[in-house]
């Protein structure tokens, strides 16, 4: 095919014209910088520039002058229009400035146009949009701090017999003591689990002169349920440790309120397990905003002293290291996740006070708001039943078209045989 039989007739706005010649100017746009006393400059490269088309072309004809009126009419709409390039094909353009219309009687019968267009492009603009997590992190933050206020106001041992403080004691005992299995539970950063076990050690050495200043005890407790989540290096490893103490005291035997020793010591026994649930609610929340909506991978720094992995600079031989981050597998198990918060926070509020309730609120509509917006594209988790016994191999290609996926689907339904997935029965698979 000749470049002849490529030309395209002419027009814009659907109004024909032919042709003479036609210039287009391309390149990128330069900022040259020069500087005194130096002879190098800089050349900033500040993207591609607008492409630009000069048109020089004519109407021809008894009826030229309708054609002319015609274009003119055109040329001057606003906004952009479709110009069919005769060498270019169909672009959408503006006109510029200074589009000129010449007549002459020594041409009898023509009119004709010199047009400058260029480019439309689009209309783009910083798109604003909440940061979710960080106001769930807020949030959750701003929790714990009126979680630490309730317990101080509801906590108190003024003038208690000893067996009300060793009742609190022992609480505060059976806090530790689950905090030392949940931090066993999964293998942690060493440093981290290093640092925890001193915490816990110096809450337990300082515990009996905290045991009477609320303050400071409702401060400590706070700062140790926080303490846990240091310790791993998955957020979803975190959400789960703060989820085994979303019941933390529930198992405890009731304390009948008889005498007012007894119903101080069963206000302290709740309070204990008011802030500790809280907190732990609080936290499940802000690490709940820091599982990616999918697997990513995220850059750490690596202490070589220790193997401890950290996102800010520290003494000795360090390493940078890249760390697969696991997220949320599909929108079901993102709605579980939020779904368990609510409810937790649910139960809470019908015993918070009047200053605690309307935060448990806000990190309730917090959490909810987050997890919708940014696990809303996420696949969900479908039935499938084969109808015949197939390999899982070709299941993930019939599925998704991608044969790889064939793990995804074994480990997803703890299949024993990958090539004899069986027909007629059903498979968990994500949707896409």
């Amino acid at each position: 095919m000749s470049w002849r039989d490529e030309l395209q007739p002419g027009s814009f706005r659907g109004v024909p014209f032919l042709i003479h010649d036609a210039q287009t100017q391309v390149g990128r746009r330069i900022a040259l910088h020069e500087y005194p006393l130096r002879d190098t400059p800089w050349s900033e490269d500040l993207g591609r520039r607008a492409r630009q088309f000069s048109i020089d072309c004519f109407v021809l004809g008894s009826d030229y002058m309708a054609q002319r009126d015609r274009l003119v009419t055109a040329l001057e709409a606003a906004g952009p229009g479709t110009l069919v390039h005769p060498y270019r094909g169909t672009l959408r353009v503006v006109v510029l400035d200074g589009a000129e219309v010449s007549e002459s009687t020594r041409e009898g019968g023509m009119a004709r146009f010199r047009i400058p267009f260029a480019e439309a492009g689009d209309k783009q603009e910083p798109a604003n949009t909440d940061d979710t997590a960080a106001q769930l992190q807020s949030q959750a933050s701003s929790t714990n701090d009126q979680l630490a206020h309730s317990f101080a106001n509801q906590y108190s041992q003024d003038g208690m017999p000893q067996w009300v403080v060793d009742s609190t004691t022992s609480d505060l005992g059976g806090l530790t003591g689950m905090l030392a299995s949940l931090r066993d539970r999964i293998p942690g950063i060493p440093s981290a689990v290093t640092a925890f076990n001193a915490q816990l050690q110096g809450f337990s050495n300082e515990l009996s002169s905290l045991i009477r200043d609320p303050f400071n005890l409702g401060a400590g407790i706070v700062s140790l349920v926080v303490g846990l989540g240091t310790i791993v290096q998955q957020p979803l490893d975190a959400l789960g440790l703060y989820t085994s103490l979303f019941d933390f005291g529930s198992d405890a035997a009731p304390i009948a309120s008889t005498t007012p020793a007894r119903t101080q010591q069963a206000s302290n026994h709740a309070a204990v397990v008011g802030l500790v649930q809280g907190v732990a609610i609080a936290q499940a929340a802000s690490w709940a905003a820091a599982v990616p909506a999918q697997g990513e991978t995220r850059v750490q720094i690596v202490n070589a002293a220790d193997g401890s992995a950290s996102s800010s600079t520290t003494t000795g031989l360090q390493t940078t290291v890249s760390v697969a981050v696991d997220g949320y597998a599909d929108i079901g198990t993102a709605t579980a996740v939020r779904d368990e918060i609510t409810a937790a926070i649910d139960t809470l509020s019908l015993t918070a006070d009047d200053q605690l309730y309307p935060v448990l609120m806000d990190l309730r509509a917090a959490t909810v708001r987050d997890i919708n917006t940014r696990v809303a594209a996420l696949p969900a988790l479908v039935t499938f039943v084969p109808a015949r016994t197939l390999p899982s191999i070709v299941l993930a290609y019939r599925l998704y078209d991608d044969a790889t996926r064939d793990a995804e689907i074994v480990a997803r339904n703890d299949l024993v045989y990958p090539g004899f997935a069986q027909g007629g029965a059903a498979l968990e698979v994500l949707s896409e």
